[in-house]
């Protein structure tokens, strides 16, 4: 177990009180939005999920392990896989489904995936005849990049064995769209065959929140804060460059992927690096599937609105390989 470093337990305590008072906030809108009637957008996470258990470690220091949330064990058939120490949570067709969806949840590099990740990619799923994959792979602060990839990359590898690559899907949102980028990268690095899809949900392609265009989208996203998310990258990169590719994909090799697909809302912080992603495809001659919806807030893809059923449908069509309306304006 690597020891901390002082800067290391200052970022960790940074991260939990800026966590608590996100906790406070999520308390909020989920208060506002049961009393309104108002779909959930779920901002930024705390610690108390608390990390999933190494089998290596054992639990993660300072949090329990993760637990299944009650009502997703019960309303859904998730089976627990465990492999070279990560827990990941299976979801099977009922069917003899040949196409497989890794799905890497967000929460900015240090929380847990919450009961809204497990519905909508259940969703997903029982629309595209496949068996749904979701991993907690390790989080910052007591874990970094390599120990998320030394985890990830074998269970790519193992689900190679009974799928082939053109029908594999990763997917994630926000950080975990960074990561699903990263990864695939990573594994054309590697040499490893590259999955069918790759579709990023609000991605967070560069934690250095360096772009100039940033700056202007702060007075219009009402819930990512630019310095808990300084924080937290810094955090999940550790010692690294904050421009490493694998934790900043968009500095990496986009050249060789599976086929790319994002879809992003005009009020978050991250649209100035999904802009930028779209250009440098575009100058390298890349194609790939980029949708912008108006005046959409992070992660609106995973909420039950009009927009955000637009947007599932768009990713159904696409691990179907269909045609379908893929405008994002009425």
């Amino acid at each position: 177990m690597k020891r901390q470093t002082p800067k290391r337990k200052l970022h960790y305590w940074i991260l939990s009180l800026l966590g608590l008072f996100a906790a406070g906030f999520s308390a909020f809108i989920l208060y506002t939005s049961w009393h309104e009637d108002r779909p959930v957008i779920s901002v930024v996470k705390s610690f108390a999920d608390g990390p999933e258990e190494n089998a290596k470690d054992g639990p993660y220091p300072d949090r329990p392990a993760y637990q299944l949330p009650e009502d997703i064990d019960v309303r859904y058939d998730y089976e627990k896989m465990s492999l070279n120490g990560m827990n990941s949570y299976v979801l099977k067709n009922e069917s003899a489904a040949e196409r497989k969806i890794i799905y890497l949840h967000g929460g900015g590099y240090v929380s847990q995936p919450n009961p809204r990740h497990f519905q909508w990619l259940a969703g997903v799923q029982g629309r595209t005849d496949s068996t749904a994959i979701l991993p907690v792979y390790p989080k910052a602060p007591q874990h970094q990049y390599e120990e998320a990839f030394d985890k990830l990359v074998p269970l790519y590898e193992q689900t190679l064995k009974t799928t082939e690559a053109e029908n594999i899907v990763i997917m994630g949102d926000s950080a975990g769209g960074g990561l699903a980028l990263a990864l695939a990268q990573e594994l054309n690095r590697q040499n490893i065959a590259q999955p069918g899809d790759i579709i990023m949900l609000s991605p967070w392609l560069d934690v250095s929140m360096t772009n100039p265009g940033i700056q202007d989208l702060t007075s219009v996203d009402p819930f990512l804060d630019l310095e808990w998310l300084l924080n937290a990258g810094s955090s999940y990169a550790g010692d690294a460059d904050l421009r490493n590719p694998m934790v900043s994909p968009i500095y990496g090799d986009m050249t060789g992927l599976g086929d790319m697909t994002l879809i992003i809302g005009t009020h978050e912080l991250f649209l100035a690096d999904a802009r930028k992603f779209s250009e440098i495809t575009d100058e390298k001659g890349i194609p790939i599937n980029y949708y912008e919806y108006p005046e959409m807030p992070h992660v609106f893809q995973l909420q039950n609105t009009e927009e955000g059923r637009r947007a599932t449908q768009q990713v159904v069509n696409i691990i179907n390989d269909e045609a379908g309306d893929t405008s994002t304006t009425d």
